[in-house]
């Protein structure tokens, strides 16, 4: 059986608080830790790299467009593999990753942004 300590955290921006949130998974031993508003783009590769260089492993779906973002940082022995979107959505992020051990487990991230979409659109897509 699988079994991970996983956390959430909404970060507002993982740029300016990237030491922090690492920190946040050693202080409370997270092995999984889902994170939305990222505010990364695509390429962010030097800040990819920081987080792998402290012991971590990032995958991420930057928003298109400012602000937003999903993602997923593990500690380094946690094995992901990110699953490609079946469906577009509008009224939400999301990101799916698999987490692999003897038993692969399914997670998803999803944010919804407080933007003009309504909560019945969002529930007719999800």
């Amino acid at each position: 059986m699988l079994r991970l300590k996983l956390g959430l955290l909404n970060c507002f921006s993982l740029r300016n608080k990237t030491v922090d949130v690492l920190e946040l998974m050693v202080d409370r031993n997270l092995e999984v830790l889902a994170v939305t508003e990222t505010w990364l783009q695509s390429g962010e590769k030097a800040l990819c790299a920081d987080i792998k260089d402290a012991g971590f492993n990032i995958q991420h779906l930057p928003r298109k467009g400012r602000g937003g973002g999903v993602g997923v940082i593990t500690a380094r022995g946690v094995k992901l593999e990110k699953v490609k979107p079946y469906v577009a959505v509008k009224s939400f992020e999301y990101l799916e990753v698999l987490l692999i051990a003897s038993q692969p487990t399914r997670l998803v991230v999803i944010y919804r942004p407080g933007n003009n979409a309504s909560f019945s659109e969002f529930l007719e897509e999800f």
